[in-house]
């Protein structure tokens, strides 16, 4: 295997393991949001990151991971266009 496809396949599993990551802290905050406020069918999704320990606490990660899917995402696309172009 070539260093091209190595290199697009370590982008590829990196941003899909932080999407995934990512799509778990959100939904975790979001639960803890619930629990901070109740269960009201009116709150906003994004409701969480308005509370200060929670926005502090899950909000660190959430920034990161996102980081971390979107250098991923380059990567694999950067690896894909050296392999096409290359």
């Amino acid at each position: 295997m070539s260093e091209g496809v190595l290199i697009f396949l370590l982008g590829t599993a990196m941003a899909v393991v932080a999407h995934v990551g990512t799509k778990a802290a959100e939904r975790r905050a979001r639960d803890r949001y619930r629990e901070l406020i109740g269960e009201n069918t009116d709150l906003p999704e994004d409701g969480w990151q308005t509370i200060r320990p929670l926005a502090g606490r899950w909000g660190c990660l959430f920034a990161a991971l996102q980081f971390m899917r979107g250098l991923g995402a380059t990567i694999a696309l950067a690896a894909g266009l050296y392999l096409v172009v290359g």
